[in-house]
């Protein structure tokens, strides 16, 4: 049965005095391609489809979900959903929802090629291509590719006045070279969490065969390459490593359900409480500026609507160095007082709630030409690419592994270090930073599989940046991760 005609019937059996009544089709379509060096390994394409009942009375949530597209379903949904709002106990004696404007839409992003109408050979043939190009070197034992995308159709009606149809597709992939050699093991991925809110035209884009093969000879010098001195040391990250640190030390504790003890699953709860925000707490020093942006065109943490109904914000979350805002959903943000929602909340199915998820979280450009961060370095390392992280469950301390470490003596690049480490304690970290390269250097990037919630779902979010540079960070505490 269409998701308008059953949007509508869900609104005629609301009950009047509903404070609030939700019903969301979502169809969901992810494919997935694993391949192993010119073999495909894994092939599937998996579609969930249903519809999902939420609704608010006396101060409780009640949901339920159904498969079966018929108005019984929805009626029974709509049905358990009440009875399992009137059985729930208020959260807080407080708890009310931000106001919201209504929207009445069909909206999809940009697709230039949908990524499920490209033959299996087509994409199959883009990743072995590439294998073949990196496997010309000895050292080279393993290239292999993973390549996923999804399409959902989410269908969104309210008694507030919702009717929204929203389409979002995104896809992306990368290749992963294993070299052996010298008695040493390591490890490159190409390109560097590159998803994004588009089509195949993304992946022709990256063209990776024909970009490999440079990896590729820099992944066999890192066999022979020195491994790092521990100590304390300039270093300077680059925009995926930036990304993940933002992900990881800003996005996650910015949830304001974990922030208000809602939430702890899969990442821990939040050192940001919600007192800091009066406080006028400092994340950073002054060169740290950091948004939460769901409009960027292309970010894999781009939308038009969240799954409240909610159009896409930018909200900031660091201004200056200042903590200034959260990822919120309409009741969170309500909680503390806040005018609107950050439109942030989602859900990975039509039968899981919706909870806080990151958008884009985005470290805002500086003023340094990257040759210019380099140059300027007297001594110090230049980070690529995420290997390994390890943070408390409050977000606060940290480490993370790099594949490839770029050695800095008098302003020049100088050689290779394998197997890269850094660690810190959240505001000391993003306290240190000295310079943040302009807006041209900056990258969208993102996860496909960001966890969160129990049940668990995986949700594609966004982050990235420019390049930047830290002082007087503590270096290589692991000398060996291979």
């Amino acid at each position: 049965m269409d998701p308008h005609e059953l949007g509508e019937y869900a609104l005629s059996r609301f009950p009047e005095k509903l404070r609030l009544g939700e019903f969301k089709f979502l169809d969901s379509t992810r494919m997935f391609l694993q391949t192993r060096n010119e073999i495909v390994s894994t092939f599937n394409i998996n579609r969930k489809v249903g519809f999902g009942i939420r609704v608010l009375k006396n101060g409780a949530w009640g949901f339920a979900a159904s498969n079966t597209l018929t108005k019984e379903a929805v009626e029974k949904a709509i049905s358990q959903a009440i009875k399992g709002a009137e059985a729930a106990q208020r959260r807080n004696p407080n708890f009310d929802l931000t106001d919201e404007p209504v929207s009445e839409v069909t909206v999809a992003n940009d697709v230039k090629t949908d990524p499920f109408e490209v033959p299996k050979q087509e994409l199959s043939e883009y990743f072995i291509n590439a294998a073949k190009v990196a496997r010309d070197f000895s050292e080279i034992k393993f290239a292999n590719g993973i390549y996923t995308a999804q399409k959902d159709r989410m269908v969104f009606y309210s008694n507030e006045g919702n009717k929204i149809d929203q389409t979002i597709t995104w896809n992306g992939g990368f290749m992963t070279l294993i070299a052996r050699g010298n008695n040493d093991t390591q490890v490159r991925k190409y390109p560097d969490d590159e998803f994004k809110t588009m089509g195949w035209e993304h992946m022709l884009s990256l063209d990776i065969a024909n970009n490999i093969s440079s990896v590729a000879k820099e992944l066999i010098q890192l066999l022979d390459a020195p491994m790092m001195k521990p100590g304390k040391s300039t270093i300077i990250l680059d925009s995926s490593q930036v990304g993940l640190q933002l992900h990881e030390s800003c996005g996650h504790p910015a949830e304001l359900d974990r922030a208000l003890g809602y939430e702890a699953a899969y990442a821990g709860t939040s050192f940001l409480r919600p007192e800091l925000l009066k406080q006028e707490f400092m994340y950073g020093n002054k060169l740290v500026t950091i948004h939460a942006d769901a409009t960027i065109p292309g970010g894999l943490g781009s939308f038009f609507f969240d799954h409240e109904g909610v159009p896409a914000k930018n909200i900031p979350l660091v201004k200056e160095g200042r903590f200034v805002g959260y990822l919120s959903s309409r009741e969170t943000a309500a909680y503390l007082g806040l005018e609107h929602s950050g439109a942030a909340m989602r859900s990975i199915s039509f039968e899981h709630i919706p909870l806080v998820r990151m958008t884009n979280i985005m470290l805002q450009p500086g003023d340094w030409e990257f040759d210019e961060m380099i140059q300027e370095t007297k001594e110090g390392y230049y980070f690529v690419t995420n290997r390994s992280w390890s943070i408390d469950d409050i977000r606060l301390n940290f480490q993370f592994g790099c594949e490839v470490g770029y050695k800095i003596e008098k302003g020049e690049i100088v050689g290779l270090v394998k197997n890269p480490t850094y660690t810190g304690i959240t505001p000391e970290f993003w306290g240190s930073v000295s310079a943040v390269a302009k807006e041209k250097y900056s990258k969208v990037l993102g996860t496909p599989f960001c966890g969160k919630g129990e049940p668990g779902q995986a949700m594609y979010t966004g982050h990235g940046g420019p390049p930047t540079r830290f002082e007087n960070v503590r270096v290589g505490v692991i000398e060996d991760q291979g």
